[in-house]
C-alpha cells in the first residue's frame, strides 16, 4: 500500500532503469487523496472522504507481524449517503489480489556511523521498530467565503497547511542488551545512518527505508528482575548532511530526513 505513504511524504520519482519508485519528503504538500470504505450499512453507497491530506504517518513492525501503517488526516468533506462519487459496486470491482506482504522475518536492519556505505557487517538484530513522520498540519479550520480562492462553502474546511516544523522520529528495540554501542552514540552525539530493507527471499521485489542522518535521543536498558534485559532506543532524524553515504539504487539522493525505495507492481510514479 504505497499510495498512502506517498501522500504522507508528498513526492515520488520513477526510476525507469531500475523499475523502482523513490518516495521522498516534500516541503510543500499538494496531493490529496480520496478514501472510500464499506461499513456494511447501505446497499449502494460507501462512506467517502474527499480532499484528504495526511498530517502524520507511522510505519511500525514487530517480530511475528507484518509492516503496518497508521495515518492521521484532515479531509475536505465526508459523505455517507448518495452524494458519494464512489459506489459499492466500484469498490468491489477494484483488484483484490494481495501481493507478498512486508513481514518482520524478511527485514534486514543496518546501522552505523556516517563513514562509508552500509554493508552486511553493519547488520544488527532488533525485535521491533516504529518510524513516524509528522507534517504538523493545521487542524480543521473554517472560514467565510473568499472571492479570491475556490473556497465558497463555509460548511467545509479550508486546505491544511504546515503549522510547525516537520518531525521525523525513529524508535527500535533489541531483545538482548549485549553492548553499550547506543549509549556511547548518545553520549558522543554521533550522526548515524541506517537502512531497513524488506525483501522476500523468493521475490526480487523489495521495500527499503533509508535514514541518512539521525541521532540517538534516549536509550533504556532497565533491569526489572532475573529475566533478560532488553534495550530500547529513541532517535530523531534530520535532513541529509554531506557526510551521509546513503543513496537510492540509481545513486540519487534527497535532502529529506527519510526516503523510501519500493520495487512492486507499479510501472510509473505513484503520484
Amino acid at each position: 500500500a504505497s499510495l498512502p505513504i506517498a501522500l504522507a511524504f508528498g513526492a515520488t520519482t520513477w526510476d525507469a532503469v531500475n523499475s523502482v519508485n523513490q518516495i521522498t519528503l516534500s516541503n510543500e504538500l499538494s496531493s490529496f487523496g480520496t478514501y472510500a470504505w464499506d461499513k456494511g450499512m447501505d446497499a449502494t453507497y460507501p462512506w467517502e472522504l474527499t480532499g484528504g491530506m495526511i498530517s502524520s504517518l507511522s510505519l511500525s513492525c514487530a517480530a511475528g507481524d507484518s509492516l503496518k501503517a497508521s495515518i492521521d488526516m484532515s479531509g475536505y468533506n465526508l459523505a455517507i449517503d448518495n452524494s458519494t462519487t464512489t459506489t459499492l459496486a466500484e469498490l468491489a470491482a477494484l483488484p483484490s489480489d494481495v501481493p507478498n506482504l512486508c513481514i518482520f522475518t524478511d527485514m534486514t536492519f543496518r546501522v552505523n556511523y556516517q563513514e562509508g556505505a552500509l554493508d552486511s557487517g553493519d547488520e544488527i538484530g532488533i525485535s521491533e521498530f516504529s518510524l513516524s513522520v509528522n507534517n504538523n498540519l493545521t487542524d480543521f479550520e473554517q472560514t467565510s467565503p473568499d472571492d479570491g480562492s475556490s473556497h465558497t462553502d463555509t460548511m467545509k474546511t479550508i486546505q491544511p497547511i504546515r503549522n510547525g516544523t516537520r518531525e521525523v522520529t525513529f524508535e527500535f528495540a533489541m531483545p538482548r542488551y549485549e553492548s553499550d554501542y547506543f549509549f556511547s552514540r548518545l553520549s558522543s552525539d554521533s550522526n548515524l545512518q541506517a537502512s531497513i530493507k524488506f525483501q522476500n527471499p523468493t521475490d526480487a521485489r523489495y521495500m527499503e527505508i533509508l535514514l541518512p542522518n539521525f541521532k540517538v535521543e534516549s536509550v533504556e536498558a532497565s533491569v526489572g528482575g532475573a529475566g533478560a534485559v532488553t534495550q530500547s532506543i529513541s532517535c530523531r532524524c534530520f535532513k541529509t548532511n554531506a557526510d551521509s553515504d546513503l543513496a537510492f539504487t540509481d545513486t540519487a539522493t534527497s535532502e529529506g530526513e527519510v526516503w523510501i525505495e519500493t520495487s512492486d507492481e507499479r510501472t510509473a510514479s505513484i503520484l
